[in-house]
């Protein structure tokens, strides 16, 4: 039983991994960036706001980096060694950037 929560779990959680993965290639952090200057052009954003959704938009990428190492943690706990190897294989083929 315990072992079919942990793989609906894993199921679950992948496509959210997946998707936070962008952070460490800094695509994420230029797409914020971009963002931060689209609202200080349409919003008339002061420095002080600006400053300040730098900080949420800094702090958010920290979150779901935080959030993939658990998720990654969790799949090694369910995972043999042979299959997170497999695994973590499938990850570089389909995210080469990533690595």
């Amino acid at each position: 039983m315990n072992k079919k929560i942990m793989i609906m779990a894993l199921a679950v959680l992948l496509p959210f991994t997946a998707m936070a993965v962008g952070n460490e290639t800094g695509h994420h952090q230029s797409q914020h960036g971009e963002k931060i200057k689209q609202l200080t052009k349409e919003l008339s954003l002061s420095t002080d706001q600006k400053s300040r959704l730098e900080t949420i938009f800094q702090q958010h990428r920290e979150k779901l980096k935080a959030l993939r190492e658990e998720n990654h943690k969790l799949i090694e706990g369910v995972l043999t060694n042979e299959q997170m190897a497999k695994y973590n294989a499938l990850r570089k083929e389909r995210h080469p950037k990533r690595q």
